[in-house]
């Protein structure tokens, strides 16, 4: 079988794939929220509720995934803007830096609001 992707639809692909896991990472919180939050203000009159310190906990977990969802972002802006001026002041600079900081930071706030997200998610259906 011939290779028919290139290098460059490669990374369109993957950024294309991001982003639509982190919008559904904010859909699934937002939703897994608004059933926490019932479980909160309503009484249960059909069936159980979870006990309330489940549903707190899951609710402290979607709020911590989207601070990192949000955390990403800053930490990818960070490593823009300084891999800009680096680049602004070494014309030969070319490419990122895995090694900085603010990258890793990215990388693994991308990785981080889908355990939170999902372990949230999770925990509330099993309750």
């Amino acid at each position: 079988m011939t290779a028919t992707a290139t290098t460059d639809k490669i990374i369109a692909d993957a950024l294309e794939s991001t982003a639509q896991i982190s919008s559904l990472l904010r859909t699934t919180a937002v939703g897994v929220l608004a059933i926490a939050w019932g479980f909160l203000v309503t009484k249960p009159d059909r069936f159980p509720a979870p006990p309330p310190v489940i549903v707190l906990g899951v609710i402290a977990l979607v709020i911590t995934g989207l601070l990192v969802d949000w955390l990403q972002y800053v930490f990818a802006w960070l490593d823009s803007s300084a891999r800009r001026r680096g680049m602004e002041n070494d014309p030969g600079l070319r490419g990122w830096d895995p090694d900085t900081f603010c990258y890793r930071c990215r990388g693994r706030c991308f990785i981080a609001k889908q355990v939170l997200v999902g372990l949230a998610a999770v925990l509330l259906v099993a309750a």
